[in-house]
């Protein structure tokens, strides 16, 4: 059976019943002996990854095997090395600092009423000022997200756009590409604009932020550009953003880290 660990031979031992083997390891001590016991990763269901329910009698996934599946979808994200350690108890904020309080407890609200954001008004999007904690709470959000089995993809700017362009020609490369951001229900749209920006940057952004937002399928954007600067590069894509995070912008500037809650 698939997910059941290999056992090492018993060598026609007869090991005894657990009450009974304390005693017998005493008596036969040997490492061959040792090496003939089953070993699991867990006891519980002892690898076979089910459990009988108490009440029903019935067959349900034991809670290791749970655990293995998150952290295997976590890992198809291709993001659970960088988000695991990027939680909201790690964003750690000064109580006098009423911007990072604000921002932490938006993200955390956001979380806990995921499922309720059905309308086109289901993003969040953290802009502005460099260090300001708006990677972490996206990928805080993302984390909690994916806790819940839902289907999260990653988006990190710079490299994303470069390999995107690089395929624009093979439309199937192209397309294949593209529809894993397209489908996914949750987006994480990290890094937004970084660098130089092109026509084609802005074209291919527009298609994934548009095509998300007629199929109300909700997107994480941080970017280091305010709103307005957004608009200035693309007033399509920056309208787009205000419409999609409506009530979930939070804007970080710069000398003093003022901050606009946009779309309220």
């Amino acid at each position: 059976m698939k997910g059941l660990q290999e056992r090492r031979p018993i060598m026609n031992l007869e090991i005894p019943r657990p009450e009974n083997l304390v005693s017998w390891m005493k008596v036969n001590s040997s490492m061959e002996v040792k090496k003939a016991l089953p070993k699991y990763r867990c006891y519980i269901c002892k690898d076979w990854g089910l459990v009988q329910n108490p009440n029903t009698r019935e067959q349900q996934d034991c809670a290791c095997k749970k655990a293995q599946d998150l952290k295997r979808h976590m890992e198809a994200s291709g993001i659970y090395e960088l988000a695991r350690d990027k939680t909201f108890e790690k964003f750690l904020v000064d109580k006098g600092n009423p911007l990072l309080c604000r921002a932490k407890r938006l993200g955390m609200n956001y979380t806990e009423n995921f499922e309720h954001k059905k309308g086109p008004h289901n993003s969040v999007a953290f802009l502005g000022t460099v260090g300001a904690g708006k990677t972490h709470l996206s990928f805080a959000i993302a984390n909690e997200l994916l806790k819940r089995n839902m289907d999260v993809a990653y988006f990190p700017y710079r490299e994303e756009i470069t390999r995107l362009k690089q395929n624009i020609i093979n439309e199937k490369v192209y397309q294949n590409r593209m529809n894993i951001f397209k489908n996914a229900r949750v987006l994480l749209l990290d890094d937004l604009f970084k660098g130089k920006v092109t026509e084609s940057e802005i074209s291919i952004i527009f298609e994934l932020i548009n095509d998300r937002y007629l199929r109300k399928k909700a997107t994480i954007i941080s970017s280091e550009l305010t709103i307005h600067r957004l608009m200035d590069i693309d007033e399509a894509v920056g309208s787009r953003i205000l419409e999609v995070a409506k009530g979930s912008i939070i804007q970080f500037q710069e000398p003093k880290m003022n901050y606009r809650l946009y779309g309220q």
